[in-house]
């Protein structure tokens, strides 16, 4: 156990950082390391990553990135290629992966509809669990149309 006292702060963040952290941090600078762009494959091979970690790093780095105007954004490169990942730090450089995300944040958002509107359905509306999924619904239906009214 190291004597905390006598870490700099930075051997101390390190010393007391998760293996999720770690990860995360780890990624972020080997996007850093790689501005040209990077395979999932690549980054697994080189920090020793599994898939499932590999995906968690992704979304840890996403967060930690999410009030920054910078984004570690993926691209597809061919029809059976790896995606690429890049860092990019400004709207014309992610605009495929914006688009992407649009869509794929409007897929999502119509699957939540779908499975509340199921639950509702399928429960009686004085069960905790139905009224939930009632206001799941309205809620989600209101910001598909209010998502969809200003594409107009």
């Amino acid at each position: 156990m190291p004597d905390f006292e006598e870490l700099s702060e930075a051997e101390y963040r390190q010393a007391t950082m998760t293996k999720r952290e770690l990860r995360r941090d780890a990624l972020y600078d080997y996007a850093v390391a790689h501005p040209e762009g990077f395979t999932a494959p690549q980054a697994m091979a080189d920090l020793e990553l599994t898939g499932k970690q590999a995906d968690i790093a992704v979304r840890d780095v996403r967060l930690m990135l999410g009030s920054d105007e910078i984004n570690l954004v993926c691209d597809p490169q061919g029809s059976r290629d790896p995606w690429l990942y890049r860092l990019v730090g400004d709207m014309d450089g992610a605009a495929p992966w914006i688009a992407n995300r649009e869509r794929d944040m409007m897929s999502r958002l119509q699957t939540v509809r779908a499975v509340a509107s199921s639950i509702v359905h399928a429960t009686d509306g004085r069960s905790l669990g139905g009224r939930r999924a009632a206001k799941v619904r309205r809620t989600i239906t209101r910001l598909i149309e209010d998502l969809e009214e200003s594409q107009t």
